[in-house]
């Protein structure tokens, strides 16, 4: 068909069309259609990619770490805090691994008992810290491991530094670290280590609870016959160590009681009964 015919057949009404017209111009517009949805689809996904494109670059290149500022922390600086974190300034806030940095300040910097880091845009970092602090001590060779509630190794220190603290008596500790966990030995046929830790952790707790105070001696030597001192004169007979909590409330009852009549009376204080507490005196007033 040549172009004037094409032109003529273009003023034609539908009806005027021949069959052969009317599919010829049904495809054109059907490729039409096409270039159309293609070209929509095409800006569409440009758009996309430059939006997304302008995010990763200001990702990349706005948002780096410029600052930080250390909260209560008081044991360790902030700069020890920041450099033993692992995280460094320059690099991307969101691409820095926070959670691994938490782990870390826990593990290097063993008086720290919880760091919680967040990201304040657009480039510092707020570190919260929550001190632990030692309630235990274990000798160890010609020093002290000193412990907090959870069992953590946060020191190794002298002799003065472990005064005024229970001392620990227990089974063999193993990899005694600053920033580790105690691991005890395990009892031959009897208690894990594990089990000796929770034992560990479950009568720190209750003596806090009663606020039986001072405590010289803390003894799980033996994780079925388990006992404690009580200002270096009267021992607290545990035995088995289940329902601490009622026990040791039993014994600071009795502890008052005692330390109404003397102060200086020397002996033990029977706690295997799980519900009562029995006083028995070692020495005269």
């Amino acid at each position: 068909m040549s172009s004037t015919e094409e032109k003529k057949s273009s003023t034609k009404s539908r009806a005027q069309l021949t069959p052969r017209e009317r599919q010829r111009i049904a495809e054109k517009n059907r490729k039409r259609r096409i270039r159309r949805k293609r070209f929509v689809i095409f800006s569409f996904s440009f758009i996309i990619i430059a939006v997304a494109a302008g995010i990763v670059w200001a990702f990349i290149t706005v948002f780096k770490i410029t600052d930080y500022k250390v909260e209560g922390c008081k044991t360790y600086s902030a700069e020890l805090v920041f450099k033993d974190s692992g995280l460094k300034k320059g690099n991307n806030l969101f691409f820095s691994r926070l959670n691994s940095a938490e782990e870390q300040l826990e593990k290097k910097l063993p008086y720290i008992g919880n760091a919680e880091i967040t990201r304040l845009i657009p480039g510092t970092l707020k570190i919260k810290i929550t001190e632990t602090y030692k309630v235990c001590a274990l000798k160890y060779g010609g020093s002290y491991l000193l412990l907090n509630r959870d069992g953590k190794i946060l020191s190794r220190e002298t002799g003065k530094a472990a005064d005024g603290l229970p001392l620990l008596a227990c089974t063999k500790p193993v990899n005694p670290n600053p920033g580790n966990i105690i691991e005890f030995t395990a009892v031959k046929n009897g208690k894990s280590g594990q089990e000796i830790l929770e034992i560990y952790k479950n009568l720190i707790a209750a003596i806090e609870t009663s606020k039986i105070s001072p405590v010289t001696t803390v003894d799980i030597s033996d994780p079925e016959d388990v006992s404690i001192v009580y200002q270096n004169r009267i021992t607290l007979i545990i035995g088995a160590p289940v329902k601490l909590d009622s026990r040791m409330a039993f014994a600071a009852d009795v502890l008052a009681s005692e330390n109404k009549i003397s102060k200086t009376q020397k002996g033990e204080i029977d706690l295997t009964d799980i519900n009562k507490a029995y006083f028995k005196p070692l020495t005269e007033n």
